[in-house]
């Protein structure tokens, strides 16, 4: 059985319990939230705050993208394969755009304003780790 992760910043008590109800596990990025999550009587962990943290999760996006770049995506092909150009792989343009990337607002993000739902990245790395 796989637990989900279920990265909370605000939203309906009610959408939490569901998710709760269902095995999720509730973590909550904004303090605010933890409020509704408290007078619900949902259980919910808070991120960790250590000096370290920022460190470990700027590692593990930049992990994650050069991961990303092998993973099949179309037809069992990967990012590597599917980003050519008259025969020459782009994969040093796709690869540098992805080490560009931060963390903002709990998820990846890059320069040029993309990012990711964090509920994606964590469905994605459970289904590559497991």
């Amino acid at each position: 059985m796989m637990k989900s992760l279920v990265v909370w910043a605000s939203g309906s008590a009610d959408l939490a319990a569901r998710r709760a109800k269902e095995g999720a596990t509730l973590l909550v990025l904004d303090p605010r939230a933890e409020g509704a999550l408290e007078k619900a009587g949902l259980p919910f962990r808070r991120r960790p705050t250590s000096p370290e943290t920022p460190d470990a999760v700027e590692a593990a996006v930049r992990t994650w993208a050069r991961v990303w770049g092998r993973l099949p995506l179309v037809d069992g092909r990967s990012f590597r394969e599917l980003a050519e150009w008259q025969g020459v792989s782009l994969w040093w343009m796709g690869e540098a755009f992805f080490r560009s990337a931060t963390i903002e607002g709990g998820t990846i993000a890059w320069p040029n304003g993309a990012d990711i739902a964090p509920e994606t990245l964590y469905d994605k790395l459970e289904q590559t780790y497991r």
